[in-house]
């Protein structure tokens, strides 16, 4: 059984077992003081207890999990960005591979911990996908458990 969580064209469905929060962040536009403008979808979702205050990235979050946790950051960037190389790829990533995990992929390095980013559109969007995995020896049934839950989010 799951839950559906649905905003702004994403739509996830939140296994047993996951927290997730989907929600806005707030860019300031660079020409505007108006936060407004900047508008943009964020969705966390994890396999433990998401702290109520966490940064963009997991601040926060990444430093409570243990060898068995998943933190999943989707981040929807300015549409003007789409004409940028980084996001060239179309399409969410859904299927991670273990060697797109190492320790340098995080944010900040936190002992045990190895993550990966990637970048891509999808219906005219810009996106950022950060996935923190609490072990690098345990990665490979980790990055399984990742991309399931990827297939299950949709972007209209």
């Amino acid at each position: 059984m799951s839950d559906e969580l649905a905003l702004d064209g994403i739509t996830i469905n939140v296994p047993r077992g996951w927290e997730a929060e989907l929600g806005y962040f707030t860019q300031p536009h660079p020409e505007s003081d108006d936060m407004t403008d900047g508008r943009r979808v964020l969705l966390h979702l994890a396999n433990f207890s998401l702290p109520t205050v966490r940064g963009d990235y997991g601040s926060g979050a990444v430093e409570m999990m243990d060898s068995g946790s998943v933190f999943i950051a989707l981040l929807e960037w300015d549409r003007g960005s789409i004409n940028d190389k980084l996001y060239a790829r179309v399409g969410l990533p859904t299927e991670l591979r273990s060697d797109d995990f190492s320790p340098q992929g995080l944010q900040r390095r936190l002992p045990g911990q190895c993550g990966t980013q990637r970048f891509f559109q999808s219906g005219g969007r810009a996106f950022g996908l950060y996935v923190v995995l609490g072990s690098y020896r345990r990665r490979d049934s980790l990055v399984a458990e990742v991309n399931r839950l990827l297939r299950s989010i949709r972007i209209d």
